[in-house]
């Protein structure tokens, strides 16, 4: 897959309200295993029910991905915020990260910073936005690397 045209695709979902903390941490250890098989990075937050996703690769892979999440029962109103082609990935040693906040409070200062508006609502972001986001709160090591970790985040 080497000189492969790469693309961003971003989009925004809720989560079903059945669906627990110990299901969004699986959702995350199963996607990092998959898209290390697709060739897929990328970021996912989780917080107040609501997900921010980006996924990058190349185009057959990001699309064949998509059409499942937009089928997923786990959550509803799944809406694309970007899909873009792209020089570099934003998100290159990360198969699938999880970001986790139980509050938007949590992360507000760095949330207002990209879409100038203090309720969480990803839809408030441009595509670049939601990434620049999501690698800000990564490299202030604000995420989640186990289960063990989320369930001591929630707690």
């Amino acid at each position: 897959m080497k000189n492969m045209q790469l693309y961003r695709l971003v989009y925004y979902s809720e989560a079903t309200p059945e669906l627990g903390l110990d299901d969004v941490a699986r959702i995350a250890e199963k996607s990092s295993r998959n898209n290390r098989r697709r060739c897929l990075t990328g970021s996912l937050l989780y917080c107040e029910g609501k997900f921010l996703q980006t996924l990058e690769g190349g185009i057959r892979q990001i699309n064949d991905l998509y059409r499942k999440i937009m089928i997923d029962p786990r959550h509803i109103n799944v809406s694309l915020i970007e899909f873009s082609p792209i020089q570099k990935r934003a998100f290159e040693t990360w198969d699938m990260s999880l970001v986790f906040f139980p509050s938007s409070q949590e992360f507000l200062e760095e949330y207002v910073k990209y879409s100038h508006v203090t309720e969480f609502d990803p839809m408030y972001l441009s595509g670049g936005a939601c990434t620049d986001l999501l690698k800000e709160l990564l490299q202030k090591r604000r995420h989640v690397t186990h289960l063990a970790d989320l369930q001591r985040k929630s707690g």
